[in-house]
């Protein structure tokens, strides 16, 4: 199994979730570890501007 987890983030910034995904080894392709995780980080800060956060 592989996992992918990301923070969600509060209008001050602060953590107050996250998310996960989990999925079986042979599903994943080392050569596209960096964009599995550049489109996870990027759904998870969408969700967390929804919420008010801004990053610096």
């Amino acid at each position: 199994m592989r996992c992918l987890a990301a923070p969600i983030r509060d209008r001050f910034g602060h953590v107050i979730g996250g998310l996960s995904v989990s999925f079986p080894c042979f599903r994943f392709r080392e050569e596209l570890k960096q964009d599995y995780v550049k489109r996870f980080m990027e759904a998870t800060q969408q969700i967390s501007r929804q919420l008010g956060w801004h990053a610096n």
